[in-house]
Parts: C-alpha cells; sequence; structure tokens
C-alpha cells in the first residue's frame, strides 16, 4: 500500500544541441527513438506519451515508489547510453525526470502533472540527467 502508482516527467537535456548543429531531421529523429525506447522499456507496466517539445510523461499504475524511481533511473541510463551520430558527430543526451507517487483518491490529473514537472524543473536545476522525487500537496478540504 505505498501508493497507486507512479507519474514520470521527462525533459531532455541538450537536446536542444542536437536541433542547432545537426538540424531538425536530427531532432525529429532523437524525439522518436527515445519515445521508442520509453514505450518499450514501460509496455509492460504502463504506458508513455510525448507531452510536448523534448517532454515526455510515463504514467506506472500500481507500482511502488521504490519501483518508480528504478524504473526512472533505468530510463535515464538508457537514454545516456545511446550515442546518436549525425553528420558524423556524436551526441550525449540526458535527461531530467520528475517523479511523483501517486496517492490513492488523487485524481486531479493536472495537479500531479504539475508536481513532476517541478520536480523535473528540480533535477534540471540540480545539475541534470537525475531523477528528483515530489510529494504531491493534497488539496486543503474545503471549510
Amino acid at each position: 500500500g505505498e501508493g497507486d502508482g507512479v507519474m514520470l516527467f521527462l525533459d531532455l537535456d541538450y537536446f536542444t544541441v542536437v536541433n542547432d548543429v545537426a538540424g531538425h531531421d536530427a531532432g525529429d529523429d532523437v524525439l522518436r527513438h527515445v519515445a521508442r525506447l520509453l514505450e518499450s522499456q514501460v509496455r509492460q507496466i504502463g504506458w508513455a506519451a510525448r507531452l510536448g517539445g523534448d517532454e515526455f510523461a510515463v504514467v506506472l499504475p500500481g507500482c511502488t515508489s521504490a519501483h518508480g524511481l528504478a524504473v526512472a533511473e533505468q530510463l535515464r541510463a538508457a537514454i545516456q547510453a545511446w550515442e546518436p551520430v549525425y553528420q558524423g558527430r556524436s551526441f550525449i543526451l540526458g535527461v531530467s525526470i520528475g517523479m511523483v507517487v501517486l496517492e490513492p483518491g488523487l485524481h486531479d490529473v493536472a495537479g500531479v502533472l504539475h508536481a513532476a514537472d517541478m520536480a523535473c524543473y528540480d533535477a534540471k536545476r540540480a545539475g541534470r540527467n537525475q531523477v528528483v522525487r515530489r510529494v504531491v500537496q493534497r488539496p486543503a478540504l474545503l471549510q
């Protein structure tokens, strides 16, 4: 009983470098590759979606905090290990990941997504290419 699942908010690190140096076709290729990678890694336990730009969300229903953290770390390592080559130049990407544990009865999707986004922002600010956990603050009950 440690939560109802986990939401991850992923934002690629150094993606703009690929776009700027190798062009938008290369950038699109990176996004397709990352989407496939996320999909294949979480297919059995959840689902992944692109939110726009170089941001993705992964939802892992029924997943504990510890398992969610392990999955997030696995995704981070897989993205970092991939070194795409465009126009004879190899690129190293990273990914900043914000993680939020979904509490039972917490159905405010926008709030959860915002908390995961903020955790991702914390990961970027702390030096990128890492996973940061945040707790979703429950809205105060109306008096």
